[in-house]
């Protein structure tokens, strides 16, 4: 596939901490973003990121993961990108890696780039509602919504190893107490065999959702809830977090060389769930009844209501496993254990460990 990188038809739509994500002005294009590596010394090269897409995330997630294709950057690509980066709008003084030769070519997440969006965040999670054009035709109500599109990060679906075997929470809701925070969603409750945990989960943390979304339209704790419940794809994602059976500490003890299996469960520990939700009758619809759709694309009934729902991990990111990292995550755990974050009895206890279903 001949893919046009000419960096004048290339623009800056948003970034992260360690990559720059490009929209293009091109029909062709119109549907995909370009991922492309910032500057960043010692940091895995976009070659490795992709051998370990590969041989390590794929195998497990397969299509669950964002559609995602290596391309070549032509020469001088990145350094016309840094020209024009402070005047596009960038937030990080962080240029692209101009060494860099390549970058992945993505899918988006959003059906069509001509819906008007309006994005909002309702506690840990960002929704985009993506509207039609204005005409005299339709009105600003939400039955002019054509897609939402859900963004959190599902963050440790299994305890620690750290931790012990009768903590109290996990170490998502230990390090939110630890930083002052209270916690959004426990993510042991996402992975509950129980589909009432997982219901209350989301309808708590989208409590305050009525206020920008009509509930009795998209009614969305139930959607997500029951989407995910049908769905492997959390329990795929706590596959890959699972390879680490030791923690960091154990390395620490032992200053063994941290080995392939921990980095990839702290990246799946770090990634991002999109979900895209439409009313089934949307012509553009992730997926129609009678057609065949990918195991991350499914229809969910709610009060007689189908909604067609499609679950996207993007952001599974090899890590650095350099000394500065590696003292760096072995310091989190060590205090979280230290000053008994895991333990103390005067917070409350995560539902899925009190309940003993973890």
């Amino acid at each position: 596939m001949s893919i046009n990188l000419n960096p004048a038809h290339w623009h800056y739509f948003a970034e992260g901490a360690a990559n720059l994500i490009l929209k293009s002005d091109l029909p062709e294009y119109r549907n995909k973003l370009l991922r492309v590596r910032k500057l960043a010394p010692g940091s895995p090269t976009t070659s490795d990121i992709n051998h370990f897409y590969q041989t390590q995330v794929l195998p497990i997630l397969g299509d669950y993961y964002v559609g995602t294709e290596l391309v070549d950057l032509p020469p001088g690509f990145a350094a016309a990108i840094n020209s024009r980066l402070p005047a596009e709008g960038q937030r990080n003084d962080k240029p692209l890696d101009e060494n860099e030769t390549q970058a992945f070519l993505m899918e988006s997440v959003y059906d069509s780039p001509d819906y008007r969006q309006e994005s909002f965040k309702v506690k840990s999670t960002t929704f985009t509602l993506c509207r039609l054009p204005i005409t005299d035709a339709n009105v600003e109500d939400n039955n002019n919504i054509q897609e939402i599109v859900l963004e959190f990060k599902p963050k440790w679906l299994v305890p620690s190893p750290n931790s012990g075997d009768t903590s109290l929470r996990c170490r998502t809701c230990a390090l939110a107490y630890n930083r002052g925070k209270t916690p959004g969603l426990c993510p042991l409750d996402l992975v509950s065999n129980d589909a009432a945990v997982v219901e209350r989960a989301f309808a708590a943390e989208f409590a305050n959702l009525s206020r920008h979304l009509d509930p009795t339209v998209y009614p969305v704790a139930e959607i997500v809830a029951r989407g995910l419940y049908q769905s492997e794809l959390l329990d795929k994602l706590k596959q890959l977090q699972s390879l680490d059976g030791r923690g960091i500490l154990w390395y620490d003890s032992t200053e063994e060389e941290i080995d392939d299996d921990f980095l990839t469960a702290m990246a799946a520990r770090d990634c991002t769930l999109f979900i895209t939700i439409k009313l089934n009758n949307v012509n553009t619809s992730p997926c129609e009844t009678g057609e065949k759709a990918s195991r991350a694309e499914k229809i969910v009934n709610v009060g007689g209501t189908d909604y067609s729902i499609r679950l996207k991990i993007a952001d599974i990111d090899l890590k650095n496993p350099s000394p500065e990292k590696r003292q760096y995550w072995a310091d989190i755990e060590r205090g979280l254990i230290k000053e008994n974050w895991y333990y103390k009895k005067t917070l409350p206890v995560c539902t899925s460990l009190a309940r003993g279903t973890v």
